[in-house]
C-alpha cells in the first residue's frame, strides 16, 4: 500500500479513535447543559437524518452552527466536540448524516445529496426556531466540499459563514490525486456524479467543485483552515479556494497551520488529523458566534508554534486552538 493510501487510512481511523478525547469544559455557560436529538427531514424523496446538539438551561444566542461531516463519518462525528462547543458557546449545533438512507449510505461520498441535506435541514431549523440570526456553516474534508456547494447552491442569505477545514477545492484534482489509491472511493464518487469519470462528463465535476462555483457563494465571509503537511489533502486545495474566493469577489480569511499543539500539549505539523489545523477551525467557529472574529477584508494568519509564531486571533475562552 502506498505511503498516501496509508495516510488516508489514518485520517479515516484516527478521528473515530480519538474523538472522545475532545470534550473541553464549558466556561462562559457553565448553566448549559447539551440535549442531543435525532432529526429527520424529508429531502429529494427520502429522509435525510441527523442530529441537534441544543444547549439547555441557559439563555441560548442566536447563532445556529451547521456542521457536515467527513468521508466515513456521520452526524455524531466529533460529537464529544461539537457538544463542548455547544455547551461554551450556548449554541445549537445541527449535524446531518449526508444522507443516511438506502440510496446513499451514511459516510459515502454523495456531494450532490449532502448538500441538499445541508440546505434543507438548516432551513426547517430556521422555520422551527426563528431567533437564529447567524448561521455558520462548517464542513471539514468531504464536509469541507459538501458544504462548499451547499454555500453556493443554498438559497441567498440561508448561511453567514463558511468555514472549510482541510477540504478539496475540485473534484477533477481529486478524483486523480487523494481518490488514485482508493478505487472504492473513486467508484463512489462517479456515482454521485452521473455514474461516469471526469473525461466523459466533466460538467458534473465541475458541478460538484466548489472553487469552480466560487461566484455563487451569497455567503459574507469564508474561512479556510488548511495544515501545511496535510498527506490526504494538500495544502494546495485551499489556496486554489483562496484564488477563486478572491477572484470571485468574495471576502475570505486563509488559516495557514504549520504547527501547533495536540490535546496532550505536544507540538506537531499541521496535518488531516485531530489536530491543530481542526482545533482552529473549531476556535474560529468560536469567535464568529462571540464576534470576535476579524471580517474585514482578506486576512491571512500564519500559526506555527514551533518557530514561534501565532498570528491568530485569541482563543475563545476556554477553547482548543492551533496553538
Amino acid at each position: 500500500m502506498s505511503r498516501r493510501a496509508l495516510s488516508y487510512l489514518a485520517g479515516l481511523l484516527l478521528p473515530a479513535l480519538t474523538a472522545t478525547l475532545l470534550a473541553a469544559p464549558a466556561a462562559a455557560s457553565d448553566a448549559c447543559s447539551v440535549h442531543t436529538r435525532p432529526v429527520a427531514v424529508p429531502v429529494d424523496g427520502e429522509m435525510a437524518t441527523g442530529l441537534v446538539y441544543e444547549p439547555q438551561g441557559c439563555a441560548v444566542g442566536n447563532a445556529l452552527v451547521v456542521a457536515a461531516h467527513g468521508h466515513k463519518g456521520s452526524a455524531a462525528q466529533y460529537s464529544e466536540y461539537l457538544t463542548s462547543i455547544a455547551a461554551r458557546t450556548a449554541t445549537p449545533i445541527l449535524s446531518m448524516d449526508l444522507r443516511g438512507s438506502p440510496q446513499w449510505p451514511t459516510g459515502d461520498w454523495n456531494l450532490w445529496a449532502g448538500w441538499h441535506d445541508l440546505v434543507a435541514a438548516t432551513q426547517w431549523y430556521k422555520w422551527m426556531n426563528p431567533r437564529v440570526a447567524r448561521t455558520v456553516l462548517w464542513g471539514w474534508s468531504q464536509g469541507a466540499m459538501t458544504s462548499g456547494l451547499a454555500a453556493a447552491y443554498g438559497p441567498a442569505g440561508l448561511f453567514d459563514y463558511w468555514v472549510d477545514t482541510f477540504g478539496p477545492s475540485d473534484l477533477f484534482t481529486h478524483f486523480h490525486g487523494p481518490a488514485a489509491d482508493y478505487p472504492a472511493l473513486q467508484a463512489q464518487i462517479q456515482r454521485d456524479a452521473g455514474g461516469c469519470a471526469p473525461t466523459l462528463c466533466p460538467l458534473a465535476y465541475a458541478e460538484r467543485s466548489p472553487a469552480l462555483q466560487a461566484g455563487r457563494m451569497s455567503i459574507r465571509h469564508a474561512f479556510l483552515v488548511h495544515g501545511t503537511a496535510d498527506e490526504v489533502v494538500p495544502y494546495a486545495a485551499s489556496m486554489q479556494m483562496r484564488a477563486a474566493l478572491m477572484l470571485a469577489g468574495k471576502p475570505s480569511t486563509m488559516y495557514s497551520i504549520v504547527s501547533g499543539r495536540t490535546l496532550d500539549g505536544v507540538v506537531e505539523p499541521g496535518r488531516h488529523n485531530v489536530g491543530p489545523a481542526l482545533f482552529e477551525a473549531g476556535c474560529v467557529v468560536e469567535r464568529l458566534i462571540q464576534g470576535t472574529e476579524p471580517l474585514d477584508g482578506n486576512r491571512d494568519f500564519l500559526v506555527d508554534v514551533a518557530g514561534g509564531v501565532v498570528a491568530a486571533p485569541p482563543a475563545p475562552p476556554n477553547a482548543k486552538c492551533a496553538a
